[in-house]
């Protein structure tokens, strides 16, 4: 090829621009394939999520088995945005994808409530909750079909029951009343326009804490709960409970809603019933069964009709005074329990607490347990009215009567097992003291001696018995005493013959009292007295007559 600078130079060019497309071809298959290992791993999330959640890539969708339960469709059938809506959507299927492409240009900032069609033509609703993550979407679907039913009955139920709503607008303060929040506050329509200033005007007294309220709500977006006291425009006095929300936009409070309710019968019922809640409140506090109620001014007393039946009767058959209960506690147990009710009554205790007995139906006596405790007394302390409960404690009572009677015959077997052990004692000691006895009559010696030659004890009828001092004997080792050379070694070899082997041995020896006296011939026995011990009986062969 000729040498050609201008041909060189072109295709040196040529040569860098298709590096470069190179590069930016590489750099594209990176981005792509980057993508491709983000949409497999939302894919894997989706699939593995425990709640309804849809993959939204271009114009593919994927759904988990959660999201195939909510719609009545396999992912199959749902596999492309336009299934997705001409399925669920029948009829308004250009209209969603308008709404989901707005939602997507927005940024999905809040959760859609939509009616889907199932197979079969029942209608669902769920709420789409979409996330946005580059090219992809994920829907998290979530059916509220059953809330939603359980929000219109709720609105029905507050209709019936006459709850008023109202409403204002916290830019304008205009407010808005319905017909029943106009009846509760005794005004017609037609003859009152409602702002926030008249509102307040009808709590008199609770007005400045109904203000305070709705003014905290506005500040931080918290609701309020209150009962106030309202003073219709007709004169009407009722107690009302005023229930406040409010929606946001954003940071700012732009409305307030809620409702009032007419709460003057309930007000008026739990007065009424306060004093029998009293009542019942200590009954629920303690562990009786029967409830008591004595009113000391008049004189009165209210029984439930668990203090006949504990006592055998039918409710109608007992009377409930004081005097027909105080004839039934037992003679024996009078004075412990009027005892008792003076110190509660002089205050000296905080509850009155004593067991006695009762005369029943039968005329046997039961065992109960009688507690109260003085909830009025007057200016001096005495006591106005008290109330309390009575507990059958028959059974608590037979059991401890049980455990007395076995503890005294634990105590008798123990006295008697204690004599038995000190008769066996006395007798041991007599039979030690017999044997005793026995071996001090007997005339040989008799010496425990321990493997190490150590003499333990022995018997020796008379001390003449001892070829040495009985000084001598005690405590001292056959190595020490002072015998025969012959008579020591001979001793102690038999000691370890005899504890080796287990048998006895017998060993004679010649003795002199003193070295002019006459020989005297003397037998040791050896025998074995456990492991580390002998027993060495040890007698006089020596005529008598010499």
């Amino acid at each position: 090829m000729p040498n050609n600078p201008l041909r060189r130079a072109t295709l040196l060019t040529q040569l860098g621009a298709l590096q470069n497309n190179l590069s930016e071809l590489q750099r594209e298959l990176s981005h792509e394939a980057s993508a491709v290992a983000e949409g497999e791993r939302l894919h894997r999330l989706v699939e593995h999520l425990p709640a309804g959640a849809v993959h939204v890539f271009g114009t593919r969708v994927f759904m988990n088995r959660a999201a195939e339960t909510i719609t009545g469709y396999a992912r199959e059938h749902l596999a492309t945005l336009d299934a997705w809506t001409t399925t669920l959507f029948p009829g308004r299927a250009e209209a969603m994808r308008e709404l989901f492409a707005r939602e997507r240009t927005s940024g999905a900032r809040r959760p859609l409530t939509l009616s889907i069609t199932r197979p079969g033509g029942s209608e669902r609703l769920v709420e789409f909750t979409t996330y946005i993550e580059g090219e992809d979407e994920v829907w998290l679907l979530r059916d509220v079909t059953e809330s939603a039913r359980q929000a219109r009955l709720m609105a029905k139920a507050e209709q019936g029951a006459q709850i008023g709503g109202w409403e204002l607008d916290w830019r304008s303060m205009a407010m808005y009343w319905t017909e029943e929040t106009y009846r509760l506050h005794g005004v017609k329509p037609e003859d009152l326009v409602p702002t926030f200033k008249i509102f307040l005007g009808f709590y008199g007294k609770g007005a400045h804490q109904l203000g305070e309220a709705i003014r905290t709500a506005v500040s931080d977006g918290s609701g309020f709960d209150l009962e106030l006291p309202l003073r219709a425009q007709d004169g009407r006095a009722r107690h009302v409970r005023v229930i406040g929300q409010v929606d946001r936009e954003g940071t700012r409070t732009v409305r307030l809603f809620g409702s009032v309710q007419d709460v003057t019968a309930r007000r008026q019922a739990e007065a009424a019933l306060r004093e029998s809640e009293e009542r019942w409140q200590f009954a629920l506090e303690g562990s009786g069964d029967a409830v008591w109620d004595e009113n000391h001014q008049t004189g009165r007393v209210f029984r439930s009709p668990r203090w006949a039946t504990l006592l055998g009767f039918a409710p109608n058959e007992i009377g409930e005074d004081r005097d027909e209960w105080a004839a039934r506690v037992h003679p024996e147990d009078r004075a412990s329990v009027h005892a008792e009710e003076q110190r509660h009554y002089r205050a000296e205790t905080s509850d009155y607490s004593v067991e006695y007995r009762l005369r029943a139906k039968d005329g046997s006596y039961r065992w109960v347990l009688d507690r109260g405790r003085v909830l009025a007394r007057d200016a001096e302390g005495r006591p106005l009215r008290m109330v309390g409960t009575l507990s059958d404690i028959g059974v608590r009572k037979r059991q401890e009567q049980e455990l007395q009677r076995w503890t005294a015959e634990l105590e008798r077997r123990v006295d008697q097992r204690t004599l038995e052990l000190q008769q066996a004692l006395d007798a041991l000691r007599d039979s030690l003291a017999r044997q005793d006895a026995l071996l001090r009559a007997l005339p040989d010696l008799m010496v425990r001696i321990r493997r190490d030659g150590t003499l333990v004890d022995f018997k020796a009828a008379a001390p003449e018995a001892l070829v040495q001092p009985q000084a001598a004997w005690r405590g001292a080792r056959l190595q020490d005493l002072d015998l025969p050379r012959a008579m020591r070694e001979g001793a102690l070899a038999a000691v370890d013959r005899v504890l080796a082997s287990g048998r006895p041995e017998v060993l004679r020896y010649e003795a002199k009292d003193a070295p002019a006296a006459s020989p005297r011939t003397v037998e040791a026995r050896f025998l074995p007295n456990g492991p580390e011990e002998v027993v060495a009986i040890v007698r006089d062969l020596t005529p008598a007559s010499h």
